[in-house]
C-alpha cells in the first residue's frame, strides 16, 4: 500500500456542504457527511439501553455508506456487537486495526485491517493508520477537504506518580517518536479526537499538549476521560493559549456542525485582528464614553463564542465548546 509525503488536504476530493461530529460515549464519535457516515471506537450507544440512542436510531437508519472503525481491541474501543448491524444495514465498511483480527476478536473476511502505515482509500475519504502507544492504531481521515485525527488509545501514558522516572521517561520517549512520525506527514489538522485521561494522575494532559503544539490543530475534542469531563478544562485553558479551539462535548449525543467549524476557522484566523479591534474598543470607550470601565477582553471572547454553543435536545446544535458527559 503506498504512502505518502507530507499532506495537509486532498484537493481532488470535493468538499461536502455539510458535515457533523458526534460524540457518542467515551472515545466513541461519528461523522455524518453527504451520502455517508462514520463511527469510530463504539463502544456503547448514547443512552443507557444497550439498543436506544443516537447509534441504533438515527446512525443505522441514515441514508449512505457507514465506515465503521475500531483503533484496537480494548472493550471500551471495540464492540463486537458492530459486526451484527450489517444485517439491518447492507452498506457497511469495517475498518478494523490489525490486532482485533490476531485477538480473534472477528473474523478475516468481516472487515478491512489496517495496521501502522496502511492506507484506504474510495471516493468518500482516505483513511490513513498511524501507530499507538498501546495496542492497535490511530486514524487520520481526510474527507470533505477536513482533515480528522481519532488518537485511539496513543497518548503519553507516563503514569509518573506510580512508575519510576526510568518507566515514566521510557513511556514518553515511546510517545514521542510516534507523534514524530505523525508530524512527519500531516501539516495540520481540522479537529483532533485525542485522550485526556485524568486516571494518569500529575500531568494527564502532556500528551495533548505535546500533540498541538507539534501539530497544528483547529479544534481539540478530549475523549477517554472516564465519566470526569470536568478535569479536562485546565488542559481547555492551554489549548486555548496555544490558539487551537477546546471543544468538550461532554454528554453523548452532543455534537459539532460543519457549520461551527467553519465559524471556529474563520475565529482562529482572525485571533490578530480581534485583539486589534478589542485594543481600539477600549480606547473608543474611554475617550467617547469617557468611562473608568473598559470591556474586558475575555467578556468579548466569550461573547463571540457562545453563538455557537448549543445542547443535544435543539436541532441541528452548534459549538465550539461543550457541557457535561454522563
Amino acid at each position: 500500500m503506498k504512502q505518502e509525503k507530507k499532506f495537509s488536504v486532498l484537493k481532488t476530493r470535493k468538499e461536502t456542504r455539510k458535515m457533523k461530529l458526534t460524540y457518542i460515549y467515551h472515545s466513541g464519535f461519528a461523522i455524518e457527511a453527504n451520502g455517508f457516515s462514520i463511527l469510530m471506537d463504539y463502544f456503547k450507544d448514547t443512552l443507557k439501553s444497550s439498543d436506544m440512542g443516537f447509534v441504533h436510531q438515527e446512525l443505522l437508519n441514515r441514508p449512505g455508506t457507514l465506515y465503521i472503525l475500531a483503533s484496537h481491541f480494548h472493550p471500551d474501543h471495540f464492540n463486537a456487537e458492530v459486526l451484527q448491524w450489517k444485517e439491518q444495514k447492507k452498506d457497511i465498511v469495517y475498518i478494523f486495526s490489525k490486532d482485533i483480527l490476531k485477538r480473534k476478536r472477528a473474523g478475516k473476511e468481516e472487515a478491512i485491517y489496517l495496521k501502522k502505515g496502511d492506507c484506504f482509500e474510495d471516493k468518500n475519504l482516505r483513511i490513513e493508520a498511524f501507530g499507538s502507544t498501546d495496542s492497535g492504531v490511530s486514524f487520520f481521515i481526510n474527507t470533505g477537504g477536513k482533515n480528522f485525527f481519532h488518537a485511539g488509545d496513543l497518548n503519553n501514558w507516563h503514569w509518573q506518580d506510580e512508575s519510576t522516572p526510568e518507566e515514566a521517561t521510557h513511556s514518553e520517549k515511546h510517545y514521542l517518536n510516534e507523534l514524530n512520525d505523525i508530524v512527519a506527514k500531516i501539516k495540520q489538522l481540522d479537529v483532533a479526537m485525542f485522550p485526556v485521561d485524568p486516571r494518569i494522575g500529575t500531568g494527564f494532559a502532556r500528551g495533548a499538549e505535546q500533540f498541538i503544539t507539534q501539530i497544528p490543530t483547529k479544534i481539540f475534542v478530549p475523549m477517554h476521560f472516564w465519566e470526569q469531563p470536568e478535569t479536562t478544562k485546565s488542559f481547555g485553558t492551554y489549548a486555548k493559549k496555544q490558539g487551537c479551539h477546546f471543544a468538550l462535548m461532554a454528554t453523548p449525543g452532543e455534537n459539532i456542525t460543519s457549520r461551527s467549524l467553519k465559524d471556529a476557522f474563520l475565529l482562529n484566523s482572525q485571533q490578530i485582528n480581534i485583539r486589534f479591534a478589542l485594543r481600539y474598543l477600549q480606547v473608543f470607550v474611554a475617550l467617547r464614553l469617557k468611562t473608568c470601565r473598559l470591556y474586558d477582553k475575555q467578556d468579548l471572547s466569550s461573547a463571540l463564542i457562545v453563538q455557537f454553543v448549543g445542547r443535544p435536545t435543539e436541532p441541528q446544535t452548534s459549538l465550539v465548546s461543550a457541557r457535561r458527559q454522563d
